[in-house]
């Protein structure tokens, strides 16, 4: 097959875009992995171990927040495990910011074996430059049944949940 080539200086009428654009880049990555096999039996959220710092450079950045919890196990009958993303520190304040994107939904004939995963994405903007504290919470949605994370995938390697936060200029 023949290589075609262009010659951008003949044939090329009007003005090339300027090539400076703003906004939109990745200032920082922060990311955390946590391998701690946690449970609850609570209806109640409370925190999984997965927390994780970081100060934006600008009241104008934004913070992309991707949780991911892995190895999910439910060990006796139907339930949930339900899970939010938290931020301490903002112009709105503390508190709840997310529920991510989907629950695990465990069935009681057919257990997670530590391979289940929830994950999602979150565009944040938290209007301070000054230090944030993300974290991820979990509850059962049945307070008799235990919901577990970071168990062993299928009898293997331990699962780990992680955090990973972008900051993005404005």
């Amino acid at each position: 097959m023949a290589q075609t080539f262009l010659n951008l200086a003949q044939g090329v009428t009007g003005t090339l875009p300027n090539a400076n654009f703003s906004g939109g880049k990745v200032l920082q990555v922060v990311s955390v992995e946590y391998g701690t096999q946690t449970g609850t039996t609570s209806s109640t959220y409370s925190d999984t171990g997965l927390t994780l710092n970081i100060t934006p450079s600008a009241t104008s950045s934004k913070i992309l927040c991707f949780p991911s919890m892995n190895g999910l196990y439910n060990n006796n009958g139907d339930t949930n495990a339900d899970f939010i993303l938290v931020r301490s520190g903002g112009a709105s304040g503390d508190g709840d910011i997310t529920t991510l994107s989907s629950t695990a939904m465990f069935d009681a004939d057919t257990k997670a074996v530590g391979g289940e995963t929830v994950s999602c994405t979150y565009l944040d903007t938290p209007s301070v430059s000054s230090a944030l504290t993300y974290k991820v919470q979990f509850r059962s949605s049945n307070n008799s049944h235990q919901v577990l994370i970071n168990t062993y995938i299928r009898g293997n390697a331990r699962a780990k949940c992680n955090l990973t936060l972008m900051e993005i200029g404005a």
